[in-house]
């Protein structure tokens, strides 16, 4: 997945918020893994999921509900804000 406009410390943010929600699960083995890497010049994100089918689902919607507005520090659910999430 890649997520567009974000500066460093909203990126920071963002990926702080998806793998600390993975961490909190309970009972799960093996957990999902989120590998990500940010492109500065580019304001760019990409996160790459490596886990079951339901478990990328999960990560797809924590992403689709809360990210964005998290990373923002509005922490609002993402609706209310400009979509920035897109599938390459």
């Amino acid at each position: 997945m890649q997520l567009e406009d974000l500066d460093s410390t909203e990126a920071s943010r963002g990926v702080l918020f998806v793998t600390s929600s993975l961490s909190t699960r309970r009972g799960e083995v093996p957990p999902p893994r989120v590998e990500t890497a940010h492109d500065e010049s580019r304001a760019r994100l990409k996160l790459i999921v490596l886990g079951g089918l339901a478990d990328t689902a999960e990560v797809l919607s924590l992403i689709d509900g809360d990210f964005h507005a998290v990373c923002s520090g509005e922490g609002g659910p993402l609706r209310s804000l400009p979509q920035v999430c897109r599938v390459p």
